[in-house]
């Protein structure tokens, strides 16, 4: 039997049995062939059009068959010639250019370089013109095996926005939820049934490869992926807030989409963030991007709760990381300041009313403490403050008092000093009674670096506002009922002496001699001491370290334990 005979034979049978077996007999017949013969070019439309093999089943019947013509050492000569004889759609082509690349190794560079400079523009045509190709997961599941082998250099030739685009879709649509389903099971269910859920991890490697081929700093182009990623979360928020943390716990299936998505939703940020960062450096930044990323991690938080529970993951603290430094790095001050409150202020809408509260205002408050002193004090004082407050006055959820803390502290600490009007004041004031009531609560260091900070504010204000502030310590002493909590007093008043105003010194030396004698602090007595002279060294302004120093040699020589202090000293 001629060629020809057994190539329509081979057709026949084809036509009326596509199965497997028949394929492979097409298989080992093209195997001899050479690529420009017209037994060749009939077999392989055939093949290529029919019904049986789908584009990812096609891309693996042309790499198995250019591997088997490798291997027995046949040209590969004029297997691109193919193409322009044959009538195929971009798609179709795409699937046989790519089983032949994936044949080759890289000892063949050229041969490689050439299919690619075809293949990408096959691969564009596909997206541009081939709706149906497009709707089948088939193609989507064959270009997420292709891509990844295209070489950097070849990508950059393409329209990575039409790609980009086209991907994002892909990605969004196999998170998206029925936001007429609260069952969590069955929409977890359903999502991971999806033909295209098992490829979503190399989709999102793909998404993370073409945002770093912007090649200049331009957002825009960022948009649909942003936006599309805040979109899912809200879903997924939204379907987490009638369940409880425990009950959740218990269901792997569900906790493993939830996972998916995070982790996904983070390489993307993280990618985009890094490629900005380390592409046109911080001090360039565009207040879009952290702005955009904080609004989707605000969402995002309560998953990240719910899967990581015991210590925030590395890609987490990087993104929120990242996003900071790129506002805190804006040069415009102006700017800075407007792109810090819209972030904090739309931070502030997301927690109100909501389940899970705790895990969004600690989110807040983390971030509010980062951002705090880009801010204008009049916004702290109005929107981020009053949140503290509420913190400050219930300890109950440790965390959030001390992020509370940590974000009313840094502002006070860091405020200049031009921005201390009598309404800040008032507020440091506030603060210094709430600390006095939260005493217990705080630890030495938090309480004595919180109270120092009150100091230092008031006493560039007025004299009377500095003795109110010290008679509240004084009363607090006398009051709180601990030992632990009257030595947390005591030994946070030798620290505030390089803030004490001159007129209030000697009254301050005299509170600082009878503290010393103090029965509760007997035992403490060195330690006190001690603390109280490295204070005196710390005191800048001249006239008060003369009062001080002379205070202090007066006061050890009538001090019984001079010789173990000057030891200690």
């Amino acid at each position: 039997m001629s060629s020809i005979e057994a190539t329509i034979d081979l057709l026949e049978r084809l036509d009326k049995n596509p199965n497997d077996d028949n394929f492979l007999e097409a298989l080992r017949f093209l195997v001899n062939l050479d690529y420009n013969t017209t037994v060749y070019l009939t077999l392989t439309q055939y093949i290529l059009n029919s019904n049986h093999l789908n584009y990812a089943d096609l891309l693996g019947f042309f790499k198995t068959l250019t591997q088997a013509k490798i291997q027995r050492h046949l040209t590969l000569n004029g297997l691109l010639d193919v193409l322009d004889k044959l009538n195929l759609r971009a798609s179709l082509k795409v699937s046989y250019l790519a089983g032949i690349m994936m044949a080759l190794d890289s000892s063949r560079n050229e041969e490689i370089d050439d299919i690619q400079d075809i293949l990408i523009c096959e691969i564009e045509d596909s997206l541009l013109y081939e709706v149906d190709s497009l709707l089948d997961n088939s193609y989507i599941k064959t270009l997420v095996m292709i891509l990844p082998q295209i070489r950097t250099n070849k990508l950059k030739l393409m329209d990575i926005n039409l790609l980009r685009n086209f991907f994002v879709k892909v990605l969004i649509e196999s998170f998206k939820l029925d936001n007429h389903n609260d069952n969590i099971h069955l929409q977890s269910k359903e999502i991971k049934e999806r033909p295209l859920y098992t490829s979503i991890p190399s989709i999102s490697r793909i998404l993370s490869r073409f945002c770093t081929l912007w090649s200049h700093q331009n957002t825009n182009n960022l948009e649909n992926l942003l936006e599309g990623l805040l979109q899912i979360s809200i879903q997924h928020e939204r379907l987490l807030s009638s369940f409880s943390f425990s009950e959740l716990d218990k269901d792997r299936d569900i906790q493993s989409h939830f996972m998916t998505l995070l982790f996904t939703s983070l390489i993307v940020l993280q990618t985009i963030l890094t490629h900005a960062v380390t592409s046109y450096g911080f001090k360039n930044s565009d207040p879009y991007l952290p702005r955009k990323v904080f609004e989707i991690t605000s969402h995002l938080v309560v998953i990240n709760h719910l899967v990581n529970q015991d210590e925030d993951l590395r890609e987490w603290v990087t993104v929120n990381l990242l996003c900071v430094d790129m506002v805190n790095a804006i040069e415009d001050e102006n700017i800075a300041v407007t792109a810090s409150e819209e972030i904090l202020t739309k931070l502030t809408e997301e927690y109100p009313n909501k389940q899970q509260n705790d895990v969004k205002v600690i989110h807040f408050l983390h971030i509010a403490e980062l951002l705090v002193l880009k801010c204008s004090p009049a916004f702290v004082l109005s929107t981020i403050l009053p949140i503290c407050d509420r913190y400050l006055e219930d300890s109950k959820h440790v965390q959030a008092f001390e992020n509370a803390h940590s974000v009313t502290l840094t502002f006070f600490g860091g405020v200049k000093s031009d921005d201390v009007d009598q309404v800040l004041v008032a507020r440091v004031m506030s603060y210094a009674i709430t600390l006095l009531k939260t005493l217990d609560v705080l630890s030495k260091e938090q309480f004595t670096t919180a109270y120092q900070s009150v100091i230092k504010k008031v006493s560039t204000h007025s004299t009377e506002l500095t003795q109110w502030c010290l008679d509240g310590l004084c009363d607090a002493f006398k009051n709180v009922e601990l030992q632990e909590s009257k030595l947390k007093v005591a030994f946070t008043i030798p620290t505030l002496l390089p803030y004490i105003e001159y007129d209030l010194l000697d009254d301050f030396l005299r509170l600082l001699e009878r503290l010393h004698l103090n029965p509760w602090i007997e035992q403490d007595q060195d330690d006190f001491l001690a603390l109280t002279y490295k204070s005196i060294k710390l005191v800048k302004n001249e006239k008060c370290l003369i009062k001080c120093l002379d205070w202090w040699g007066e006061y050890t020589s009538r001090c019984r334990s001079q010789p173990l202090i000057k030891a200690r000293l």
